[in-house]
């Protein structure tokens, strides 16, 4: 099953998305409908708290952590979905798609090294990674992003494609009790292995401000060459709320949705935030870039 159909997959069978939180829920954390009924946090519509959805998403987490990888296949640019994601005319969409092939065509030829690196230096601190299969963004992914993101900000497409900085992306999990350090040794690695860490977004600090929805620690890195590549780090739990909530990120950051509903949709996101636990130490990693 390739990126897409995967998405639209896990889209479907996360029916948080049809949920409304009553920011006066019972004291047992569970999610009520509009009628006040109890309602299901996780696929299939079963009754179950918040904490119990998390869980739940988080043990699926576990079970998909992997350190082993095989080569990326390019797959074909679907044009229907590039003119749909950036809300693109026809000539829009094909000028979008030849810049994400140029960018693909780096992507790919940058990737195999630093994957080796990547894994190398994770798992020397015992952390596993996560959905590395989805390491190489695809040429839909790119081309939807590069004509949305040159739409958003008046710019050309070419412009756009180069500021993507994940074009290569990975997310290394690392368990609660080494995580900090965890995120420190893997630093010092790359750093050895001469990257650069040009930015980190510390959410879990964010969050704890009220200025973000959703806990991870998420870097930038580039290689001697320049080129950037995305490495966010995770806890279980912190992916497993991540994977809840990306719908209702999906939903929230549409144009067509109304000012009210993105803010119960970031009240939604935030009180599955809750349920993930710091790791000890972890404000002392400090944001920049």
């Amino acid at each position: 099953m390739d990126e897409l159909s995967l998405l639209k997959e896990k889209t479907k069978t996360l029916t948080i998305t049809e949920v409304r939180f009553n920011h006066n829920h019972g004291k047992d954390g569970r999610f009520t409908s509009g009628g006040g009924s109890k309602s299901g946090g996780s696929g299939g519509g079963a009754s179950g708290s918040v904490a119990d959805s998390v869980k739940a998403e988080t043990d699926k987490v576990k079970s998909r952590l992997s350190n082993n990888y095989s080569p990326i296949k390019k797959q074909e640019i679907d044009m229907a979905e590039v003119k749909s994601r950036g809300g693109l005319t026809d000539e829009e969409a094909k000028a979008s798609a030849k810049v994400a092939e140029k960018v693909f065509s780096e992507a790919s030829a940058k990737e195999p090294i630093i994957t080796d690196d990547i894994v190398s230096s994770v798992s020397d601190v015992g952390g596993q990674m996560y959905g590395l299969e989805f390491r190489l963004k695809q040429p839909t992914s790119l081309a939807g992003k590069i004509g949305a993101d040159a739409k958003e900000d008046n710019i050309s497409f070419a412009e756009a494609g180069a500021s993507i900085k994940d074009s290569v992306r990975y997310t290394a999990v690392i368990d609660e009790g080494n995580f900090t350090k965890g995120y420190q040794d893997i630093k010092s690695s790359l750093e050895s292995k001469g990257y650069t860490e040009v930015r980190c977004k510390n959410f879990y600090d964010t969050y704890s401000k009220g200025k973000s929805d959703q806990k991870a620690v998420q870097c930038v890195y580039e290689d001697k060459s320049g080129f950037k590549f995305e490495l966010q780090f995770h806890t279980p739990s912190s992916q497993g709320a991540k994977e809840l909530n990306h719908p209702l990120y999906e939903s929230q950051r549409k144009a067509t949705t109304s000012d009210a509903r993105k803010k119960e949709l970031s009240a939604q996101m935030r009180e599955i935030g809750t349920h993930v636990p710091d790791p000890k130490g972890v404000m002392s990693i400090k944001s920049h870039g």
